[in-house]
């Protein structure tokens, strides 16, 4: 016949295996990333391209997204609620 537990019992019970375990599961939490990159590595590599994309088009690219996410940018007006109607329904789709 077994012994029913309190519930300061049962809560004990609970914490021991709780902390047991996630003293025993820190290792795969910690390991987990590298083993991502090891089991993952040949899809991490850049493909060859044919040809790179011209310095402008780089450029380009940079100077738009300083534009947008300057700190009195556009993105920064929408997040305000300070953004012009044609803005705000762009965003929002």
């Amino acid at each position: 016949m077994t012994r029913r537990l309190s519930l300061v019992e049962d809560l004990a019970f609970g914490t021991a295996i709780g902390l047991i375990a996630g003293t025993a599961a820190r290792p795969v939490l910690w390991a987990w990333p590298i083993l991502t990159v090891i089991l993952l590595r040949r899809h991490l590599r850049t493909p060859e391209y044919p040809h790179r994309p011209p310095r402008s088009w780089s450029w380009a690219v940079v100077a738009v997204a300083l534009w947008l996410f300057v700190p009195w940018g556009p993105v920064e007006r929408f997040l305000a609620g300070a953004a012009p109607a044609g803005l705000t329904a762009t965003l929002l789709i």
